[in-house]
């Protein structure tokens, strides 16, 4: 339920390229040992960035597939409402780009092969390419990079210098409100509280303020993280039923048609930032707790999404980018993640 991945089992996962940073969540763990070639591969959850972070701030690759087409049953949390499971995605992180197609052909329900036509070949000269430099300016949420402005600026003059297909810049404004959208569609009338969610007892809820007295003296058995989420969830998000969660269900869908009209050329792709840093230092997501609204505007869509290496910047840590398709065109994602790993080398080893 975080983008950092620290736990009261194993403590505090590192980064291979900087262990004074962050791995990303909540795959983080898994990042990290594709990161440091530790495992061949592996696969995430992803309701919010969980698969793309992770795979952004350890510079390997990570694809969330289209919403439905990979089940959700077994997760836990499971998704307690169609908008939870509209978001919430299991997929493939790896080193090389080449070995996303065949993970998804083990992980893709049988009802939705013939629809992905992930074997069928992609003519990358035929492309579509749209790209967002940034949300505009959201509440809490950081500038972009210079590094990671740049290296958005590099993958847009490839394709428009050496591939020779049509860019078109965009600046889509619901994007602003990404946040909002995203913890409304976390919340339904039937959904168990987070506090219900990690008590121990069935249908009981832990106390947050009692668990954060015990967490300071180091007695509690729940993350500091665990136990805000507890404190925060009802002020976060938006009660069902109210005109606020009905307005915001209301721009949720406004955007989604906005993005399906736009990509609607089954050629066509979106490139969006990751996220708007490189790897933070440990803890620093407490002050930048929205930053992952970058990933979970994809979610919000249910459109798939891969996270794409594009080497290391000035501090030596992964740079990377984001690539979005229209509903089941994943397979035009993994061929741009196969082109771009061509182009800029993908997964660097940590030094």
């Amino acid at each position: 339920m975080w983008y950092e991945s620290t736990n009261t089992i194993h403590g505090r996962t590192n980064n291979p390229y900087d262990s004074f940073r962050i791995v990303g969540g909540s795959s983080g763990g898994e990042g990290a040992i594709q990161a440091a070639a530790a495992s061949s591969f592996g696969i995430g959850s992803d309701i919010g960035g969980s698969i793309r972070m992770p795979a952004f701030f350890n510079g390997i690759f990570g694809h969330k597939p289209s919403r439905y087409c990979v089940s959700n049953i077994g997760q836990y949390p499971a998704s307690s409402s169609k908008e939870q499971d509209h978001m919430l995605s299991t997929g493939p992180m790896c080193r090389f780009a080449s070995d996303l197609k065949p993970m998804m052909k083990v992980l893709v329900e049988d009802e939705y092969v013939d629809k992905l036509k992930l074997d069928e070949p992609v003519d990358l000269k035929k492309l579509k390419v749209y790209y967002q430099e940034n949300d505009g300016g959201g509440f809490l949420v950081s500038p972009v990079d210079k590094d990671l402005q740049q290296a958005l600026t590099k993958v847009v003059n490839y394709f428009k210098n050496s591939m020779k297909v049509e860019v078109n810049r965009v600046q889509i404004t619901r994007v602003i409100k990404t946040a909002d959208m995203w913890f409304a569609n976390m919340k339904s009338k039937d959904s168990p509280t987070f506090a219900e969610q990690v008590s121990p007892k069935p249908n009981e809820s832990i106390n947050g303020w009692i668990e954060l007295l015990k967490w300071m003296f180091g007695r509690s058995n729940h993350t500091f993280i665990g136990i805000m989420t507890c404190l925060v969830e009802k002020k976060l998000c938006v009660p069902p039923g109210t005109s606020k969660y009905q307005y915001l269900l209301s721009e949720r869908d406004k955007i989604i048609d906005e993005f399906r009209e736009m990509l609607k050329d089954d050629m066509s792709i979106f490139l969006y930032p990751t996220h708007p840093s490189v790897a933070p230092y440990h803890n620093e997501p407490m002050l930048r707790a929205l930053n992952f609204t970058y990933t979970s505007l994809i979610n919000l869509l249910g459109m798939p999404s891969c996270n794409i290496p594009l080497g290391l910047g000035n501090e030596n840590l992964p740079l990377g980018i984001q690539v979005a398709a229209n509903y089941n065109n994943d397979r035009l994602c993994l061929a741009v993640a196969c082109e771009l790993e061509r182009a800029f080398g993908g997964w660097q080893e940590p030094k």
